[in-house]
């Protein structure tokens, strides 16, 4: 079916799931976590051919933050849906006040190729739980794991509940020409913009997830080996390719060297014995992006970087080793652009004045770790440095927590989702004020206007 015959079909759709009660929506996430599980090793297969990622990674990066998504919402739901009661000033006696959360109506969710089934199928349960119709539609340079997507949803929903809609950049450029009530994005601070500035000629709400560099600072206090091991861990899952994995490290002067022999003996775990990637690394997603990443290398190391270990990059399989880099100049390409793949720049700060000045001027960040012991050294980074998120001790891990939103702010993103964010991100807030008294302030405020009244409005701007 074309792909405006499908958003028509949703258009009427919309309609109808608007008045859609907690009992249906549960249903259709329940069924959603079903058809998941079912087609587990599906996935994993179609992850492996796509990233080689490996079974443990596919389950624990992939499967379990959206199956633990779907049964947040379906715990939480109908108490979401009940609305929330505010407060009535007291000027507004006679009434009371509530917010109702409706569907925003019809949504559109364009989802990246680094975690597939994950960014794909986690907004897709929100919209999903705030009773939306959705169209979907994958990444092209993931297409076994899109195939798995697309075939589960067709044989699972109706389309015009939820379709899947497969293509290139073409095909997002269709989609984004229509009149959806929101689009949710997630990818690069590039694209990110054509999206806004598509949604903007209807003037369609958006979610943009998106990324840029996210910093890690490695503070005098911290415990060396235990940031090592943690940063490594963060760079490492699927290769580097993860909007809020570290991009570079600003490492206390005092402990820099010490901190780089930590890195170097966590990356070396990574490799065989020949000085290859481990069978378990994730691989680069296409040759387009092997290019890109070896290009940035030599270029910082032509402006004078130091690579702390062989480079090596082999091209057939995709693959890139883990490297630390030193010394890198600030004209170096990688040192402006997001790195996205397994290569980590270490600089050295002197001052917290001085580390904070930096990064307050560099676009604001998807994320932000610290690695301190220092309560105040934590807190004046937490406070001064802009980021989407923190984590403090550890990397990514705010990630899979459900009742923290995660999202950016400005360069890397617009809103936020998960939990009860997810459901927020596809609802519209809409105030309900309603008076049961016969009378209310304004039946005093009539026109024309006495002394009286000049007097007491007088007495109201200036009290209350």
């Amino acid at each position: 079916m074309e792909i405006k015959e499908i958003f028509e079909k949703q258009q009427v759709n919309k309609k109808e799931l608007r008045s859609s009660d907690a009992a249906f929506r549960k249903k259709k996430l329940r069924l959603l976590e079903k058809v998941i599980m079912e087609r587990r090793e599906a996935f994993r297969q179609a992850l492996r051919q796509d990233l080689n990622k490996s079974d443990v990674e596919s389950d624990m990066t992939e499967l379990f933050p959206v199956v633990s998504e779907i049964r947040f919402l379906r715990k939480h739901l109908a108490n979401w849906m009940a609305g929330d009661r505010v407060p009535t000033p007291f000027y507004q006696f006679g009434g009371s006040s509530r917010i109702v959360y409706e569907p925003k109506g019809s949504s559109l969710i364009i989802s990246p190729w680094n975690y597939p089934v994950n960014l794909s199928l986690m907004p897709l349960a929100g919209a999903i739980a705030a009773g939306n119709t959705i169209i979907l539609k994958p990444s092209e340079f993931s297409p076994a794991t899109t195939e798995v997507i697309k075939s589960m949803i067709q044989e699972t929903f109706d389309e015009k509940e939820i379709a899947v809609v497969v293509g290139d950049a073409e095909v997002a450029k269709t989609l984004l020409e229509l009149p959806f009530d929101h689009i949710f994005f997630t990818g690069s601070p590039a694209v990110g913009k054509l999206v806004m500035k598509a949604a903007s000629v209807h003037l369609s709400s958006v979610t943009l997830e998106l990324g840029g560099k996210s910093p890690v600072i490695v503070d005098e206090t911290a415990d060396i080996e235990l940031a090592a091991k943690r940063i490594v861990w963060s760079k490492t899952i699927n290769a580097g390719q993860t909007c809020i994995a570290p991009d570079f490290i600003m490492v206390h002067h005092a402990v820099a060297e010490k901190l780089i022999q930590a890195l170097q003996k966590e990356f070396d775990q990574w490799l065989t014995e020949d000085g290859k990637n481990h069978p378990d690394m994730v691989r680069i997603i296409n040759e387009r992006h092997f290019d890109r990443l070896n290009a940035l290398v030599d270029d910082a190391v032509e402006r004078g970087a130091h690579l702390c270990s062989k480079h090596y990059a082999n091209r057939e399989n995709l693959e890139i080793r883990p490297n630390i880099l030193k010394n890198v100049s600030p004209d170096a390409a990688i040192h402006g652009e997001e790195i996205f793949g397994p290569f980590l720049p270490v600089y050295e700060y002197e001052s917290n004045d001085s580390l904070i000045g930096m990064l307050s001027e560099m676009p604001k960040p998807l994320a932000l770790y610290i690695f301190s012991k220092s309560s105040l050294n934590k807190r004046q980074f937490v406070k001064q440095i802009p980021a989407g998120g923190v984590v403090v001790n550890h990397g990514l891990l705010h990630f899979t927590n459900p009742h923290l939103p995660f999202g950016g702010v400005n360069n890397s993103g617009l809103g936020s989702y998960h939990g009860w964010h997810s459901f927020l991100a596809f609802s519209h807030q809409k105030s309900v004020l309603n008076y049961w008294a016969p009378f209310s302030i304004s039946d005093i405020f009539k026109v024309p206007y006495s002394p009286f009244m000049r007097k007491m409005a007088d007495w109201i701007v200036k009290k209350l």
